[in-house]
């Protein structure tokens, strides 16, 4: 079910234990963040728990926003310009969703606000150094993280992934454990195999997409720059109509139809062979012969 203007505007508001105004969009099976500008930043927390939002677009500007709720989803990316709009975010939770790279979570960086971050049973907690890699990258941009999964960010813990991170030999670290895609936006643009339309259909086709299957067969086509099958077949169904309608209809050498019936394409009948004469006739007028003779 798409996130709709009527869905926002029937949600129910209500004001939270931190004295925000909240606006509940949860359990909605929504698909894709959307329309949400259509609050007029009217929320400080916006709660868009248990859907099926599969990741985090480019907001649009919620100025007023600092509490964004999306546990429970299926998000396996963020936008690199997710939050550009959005600056004043303090806590955002992301408990059980399908975060499964570090380098994911780069654009979490941009919020030089952000004090609270929960990313609990994502598939990226699994990873090795993942929370010296949030801490460090947190406060190499912006140095105000204080709760990580529920946990205090100690100053002792700053000093050691300074330590581990900070040296002559920290950048290559940090590209060892937290390689970047090898799809980037920038390198989709200068794949020979697609054009800049066809790139925007597939980008359109993956914030659409339902399934962590058609995301990754879309993310792959920009990889490869081969159209995907399921898009190319609108395509071709338009390049067989064009072909269609510009074609003259089937026609003989001459440029006439040939008629039904085997007709000549001249136009002129047929002429029909004469039939030999019947054999009853043939002895009739032997017996005359005969009967001259005698």
């Amino acid at each position: 079910m798409r996130l709709t203007l009527e869905m926002i505007q029937q949600a129910p508001e209500s004001i939270n234990p931190a004295k925000e105004r909240h606006l509940s969009l949860r359990q909605q099976k929504i698909p894709a963040i959307a329309n949400l500008a259509v609050t007029n930043d009217a929320f400080e927390c916006i709660d868009l728990s248990d859907n099926d939002i599969l990741k985090i677009p480019h907001m649009p500007p919620l100025t007023r926003l600092k509490t964004l709720v999306l546990c429970n989803n299926r998000i396996a990316r963020i936008s690199p310009d997710a939050f550009e709009a959005c600056k004043n975010i303090e806590s955002i939770v992301l408990t059980n969703n399908q975060i499964s790279q570090l380098v994911d979570l780069k654009p979490l960086a941009t919020l030089k606000n952000l004090t609270r971050l929960s990313l609990v049973a994502n598939p990226v907690t699994k990873r090795v150094h993942y929370r010296n890699y949030v801490v460090f990258t947190m406060h190499e941009e912006n140095n105000s993280l204080r709760v990580l999964d529920f946990q205090r960010v100690t100053q002792k813990e700053k000093d050691s992934v300074n330590k581990l991170f900070g040296g002559p030999d920290g950048k290559e670290k940090i590209n060892k454990i937290a390689p970047a895609r090898k799809i980037e936006e920038e390198e989709v643009q200068e794949k020979e195999g697609l054009t800049p339309d066809q790139i925007e259909r597939i980008k359109k086709a993956i914030e659409d997409a339902e399934t962590i299957e058609q995301v990754t067969e879309l993310e792959q086509a920009l990889k490869t720059g081969q159209m995907p099958a399921s898009l190319r077949l609108p395509e071709k169904k338009a390049v067989a109509a064009a072909v269609a309608a510009s074609s003259p209809k089937k026609a003989g050498s001459d440029g006439n139809a040939t008629p039904k019936g085997g007709g000549s394409r001249s136009g002129s009948p047929v002429k029909k062979t004469s039939r030999s004469a019947s054999p009853v006739k043939k002895t009739a007028d032997k017996k005359d012969d005969m009967e001259v003779e005698a």
